[in-house]
């Protein structure tokens, strides 16, 4: 499928957009042949008539690239905040459910003005009428092509009737539609597809949902060709029946796109499923409240303390001790070289450098 180009635009992201997006279109012609505006109000048809399902939209609207332009710099998982870009592509990868909302995967391609481009996905679906609780994350409403009524666009990852069915197509193992590709992880377990799903905010990459504290499914929203380094540990680890220590890996999806017009398809990662630790705790957090308790009772030893993370530091250390042996084991090994650590330590340089222009406080540790 070729790719949709966006309409020219500036730069942006732009002031603040209107939050319904484009609601005109052009109006039907009447008995002198002349055109006009009016509210994209419902489908065409016989007054009266009852609209039909929603269509599957499997190419961009025009007017997508310019609301995904106002949008995306108010997630918490973009990258680019602070920087100058354009919207250069949206393509949609494949569909997840058809009606009556339809969702898909959609790949959005972004050019910095700065130098360098991103690539996202970003699932949306698509609802006949505005939705209360997905109100956070609407992207913006625009007419349906043909019948021009209203069609709310919303981040299909908080949409939990849509949700279940990453799981669904998991436990079928097998090709989506278009380009994506879901596989079930080893053992072929059955999955909580019934289960309701729930975002967790905490992280900052990507979005990950709960299926009813049974398992979790990571998404990840910037994505590149090649396996995922999470998804490429646990099926080692799995593969080598060494897996005790980490949630066992359920299932992962990826997607087959091009890079550039006319080049050869590539593959990449876009998401993995695992067991959900309902019970576990956070290490850190774990560490923090020791030192907080040790400073609240200075005049006693760690070991006096209610808190003392002295046991539990010693079974993680042991824990990553096996896992860093049993993926020596599981993968192949080798040292970097000279070039390899100027090549990581010139990227890591080229990453501050581009985070002191948005954060001035990190210029004293940028190179000069």
């Amino acid at each position: 499928m070729p790719p949709t180009p966006p309409p020219s635009r500036p730069l942006g992201p732009p002031g603040p957009p209107d939050p319904t997006g484009p609601r005109r279109t052009p109006g039907p012609t009447g008995p002198t042949g002349a055109t006009g505006p009016t509210e994209a109000t419902g489908p065409t048809g016989p007054t009266g008539a009852k609209p039909g399902p929603l269509a599957e939209p499997t190419v961009a609207p025009p007017a997508l690239p310019g609301l995904l332009l106002a949008w995306l710099p108010a997630q918490r998982w973009f990258a680019g905040k602070g920087r100058r870009f354009e919207v250069s592509e949206v393509r949609r990868l494949g569909p997840l459910t058809g009606p009556p909302y339809p969702s898909g995967v959609w790949l959005v391609r972004l050019r910095y003005a700065d130098g360098g481009g991103e690539s996202y996905q970003v699932p949306l679906v698509c609802r006949p009428k505005p939705v209360d609780t997905l109100t956070h994350v609407l992207v913006g409403q625009i007419p349906e092509a043909g019948t021009g009524r209203p069609v709310w666009w919303y981040d299909a990852l908080h949409d939990k009737e849509v949700t279940d069915a990453w799981l669904r197509h998991l436990e079928g193992d097998a090709a989506g539609g278009g380009g994506l590709a879901f596989h079930l992880g080893p053992g072929g377990r059955r999955l909580p597809v019934d289960k309701p799903s729930l975002v967790l905010t905490v992280e900052q990459s990507n979005t990950s949902l709960v299926f009813g504290d049974e398992a979790i499914l990571k998404v990840f929203r910037r994505i590149a060709p090649g396996v995922n380094p999470d998804i490429e540990v646990h099926e080692a680890l799995a593969r080598s029946g060494a897996d005790r220590h980490v949630a066992r890996l359920l299932g992962h999806v990826s997607a087959q796109w091009r890079e550039a017009p006319g080049g050869a398809p590539v593959t990449g990662s876009l998401a993995m499923l695992q067991e959900f630790f309902r019970t576990a705790s956070d290490g850190w957090e774990l560490a923090k409240t020791s030192v907080r308790d040790l400073y609240a009772e200075a005049d006693l030893h760690p070991d006096e303390v209610g808190g003392d993370f002295a046991g539990e530091a010693h079974r993680l250390g042991v824990a990553t001790a096996e896992i860093h042996a049993d993926l020596a084991r599981a993968l192949p090994t080798g040292i970097l070289g000279r070039s390899d650590l100027a090549e990581m330590a010139a990227g890591m340089r080229d990453r501050l450098g581009r985070a002191a222009k948005v954060v001035p406080e990190l210029a004293d540790y940028a190179p000069g």
